[in-house]
């Protein structure tokens, strides 16, 4: 049995706090089973890189950007080390929020979070997170729910 459950939560400006603090809030602080690490879709090198900001102003400094955990976690070319040499993530966590659409009008940041979806062994979305998912192709032939004002944005394709 696995001694840690490693979650990866993917930060765009103006995410929605409710929409990761609430799942996190649930689970993270009541085990140490989690482990948690914030990932800047906007690929700005952390920590010293963009904070992305909730729609009320809080800022919110990510532990790696998109570009560092692929590199992390995609297997090749890894020069970082974890204590146990191990380079995998369990969950990935993808929140809504207002700003969700320019991620997904960015094709280089798109295909970036596809790839982070296909290293996963599960993933999660709250809310208008499905959206994104939904725009990586990961979604296609599958059920899903997301927010019903965002539903005809969502089943386009």
């Amino acid at each position: 049995m696995p001694t840690n459950h490693h979650i990866l939560a993917l930060l765009f400006n103006d995410f929605e706090a409710l929409d990761l603090f609430g799942p996190l809030g649930s689970i993270v602080p009541r085990s140490d089973y989690y482990t948690l690490s914030l990932v800047n879709v906007h690929n700005q090198p952390a920590p010293h890189g963009l904070e992305s900001t909730i729609r009320n102003g809080i800022g919110v400094v990510p532990n790696l950007s998109l570009a560092e955990a692929l590199k992390l976690y995609g297997g090749k070319n890894n020069i970082e080390t974890t204590d146990d040499g191990d380079h995998s993530f369990d969950t990935l966590f993808i929140p809504g929020g207002t700003g969700m659409p320019s991620v997904i009008r960015d094709p280089f940041s798109l295909r970036q979070v596809g790839q982070l979806v296909d290293l996963a062994a599960n993933v999660f979305t709250v809310c208008t997170g499905s959206v994104l998912l939904a725009a990586t192709g990961r979604l296609d032939g599958r059920r899903a729910t997301t927010n019903k004002r965002v539903y005809e944005e969502n089943t386009r394709k």
